[in-house]
């Protein structure tokens, strides 16, 4: 499943929705829960079963730098997020 994080994440409720192969991707202002000192670091650094994503566009409207994103973190383009789409048959976005 590809699961579409829009918004800032109030509390870990959506992170506990995650499984095994599911592809994540951080958009817009969900892109702030990525940095090395959020309050959701540890537990997204923890996911090993799923690739977690930010978008490029996303990270560079809003001044984060790689450097100061968590490890397990994939930077893309709308491309690579068209192809993630096109790879899942099931989207579930989060706002």
């Amino acid at each position: 499943m590809l699961h579409l994080l829009f918004a800032s994440l109030a509390d870990d409720a959506v992170l506990k929705r995650f499984a095994q192969g599911d592809d994540v991707v951080f958009l817009e202002n969900a892109s702030f829960a990525l940095l090395k000192n959020s309050r959701f670091a540890a537990s997204l650094e923890q996911f090993t079963d799923c690739q977690l994503y930010a978008l490029a566009d996303d990270l560079a409207a809003r001044g984060l730098m790689a450097d100061g994103l968590i490890a397990n973190l994939k930077v893309i383009n709308y491309d690579d997020l068209v192809a993630l789409t096109v790879n899942n048959p099931h989207t579930h976005s989060w706002s």
